[in-house]
């Protein structure tokens, strides 16, 4: 399928003017849930379940519902996740999406049949869950899947991922994120909540992601530094042993504010 589009402003539109919903979030060639369903790995599905919510929610008061549901995405979807239960983490992330779609569909609905402006057409905070959808025992899954939902459910809620894996999965997300925007795309915010943009200059591309928590910088920085040249708020890490420049990367992420902002110059362009 190709890339789906992420940004709200060019969505396609029923002939009242509404969102088309439906066709968003069906179409097989451009639709969100088949984006979601073509996810091979769980990388692959965390970053795209993350994209796809930062698209839906837009609004200014809608941080929280995004932070909410992102962290959800990288509690349910570890790497080292069992290969037997990853469809049915999917199948979960799939029917999330469809109640968003059916909500927002009924809402549209709704506005339509009152013609009033000031009616809600999007889902209240915390209306919509990934972990409240594993625990229902009628999830809708095809095949033989929906079986051993109980026992999938079980297992992601009383064992959680370790916090050492769970940061792990989120700076290996920016990293693709950061290599994605290389191309033009990407989410205008990364996975962590920042802003994320790149820029050219004389042909060189540059990308830009603000807002990156300290306890992700030297994971971040050491894998940015692998593939081209990165600067830590500003600052251009030393050539050490080996022409690398892990050690400078760590001393500068100690000493670094709270908030870190990378610029990346990737090698391959």
């Amino acid at each position: 399928m190709s890339e789906p589009n992420l940004n709200s402003y060019e969505w396609p539109k029923t002939a009242t003017g509404n969102i088309d919903w439906e066709f968003l979030f069906e179409d097989p060639a451009t639709g969100l849930v088949p984006y979601i369903e073509a996810a091979a790995a769980p990388m692959t599905l965390r970053l795209n379940a993350v994209q796809v919510i930062q698209s839906l929610f837009t609004r200014k008061d809608d941080e929280g519902e995004i932070e909410r549901l992102s962290n959800e995405i990288n509690e349910l979807i570890p790497d080292d996740m069992p290969e037997n239960r990853f469809p049915v983490i999917v199948g979960a992330v799939v029917q999330a999406m469809r109640e968003i779609k059916d909500y927002r569909i009924r809402k549209a609905e709704e506005y339509d049949a009152q013609n009033d402006s000031s009616d809600e057409r999007r889902g209240k905070p915390g209306s919509h869950s990934i972990k409240k959808l594993l625990a229902r025992r009628n999830l809708v899954i095809g095949g033989g899947v929906a079986a051993s939902l109980a026992a999938a459910a079980a297992f992601f809620m009383v064992a959680p991922v370790e916090k050492k894996v769970e940061a792990a999965n989120l700076s290996y997300g920016l990293l693709a994120q950061m290599q994605y925007a290389v191309s033009g795309g990407g989410p205008a915010k990364h996975i962590y909540g920042g802003k994320l943009r790149s820029e050219s200059q004389l042909g060189i591309i540059a990308v830009i992601a603000a807002g990156v928590p300290r306890s992700a910088c030297t994971e971040v920085g050491t894998g940015l530094s692998d593939t081209g040249r990165v600067m830590i708020n500003s600052l251009s890490p030393k050539l050490g042993a080996g022409g690398r420049t892990h050690k400078s990367i760590e001393h500068i992420c100690k000493k670094a504010s709270p908030q870190i902002t990378f610029r990346w110059v990737p090698d391959k362009q």
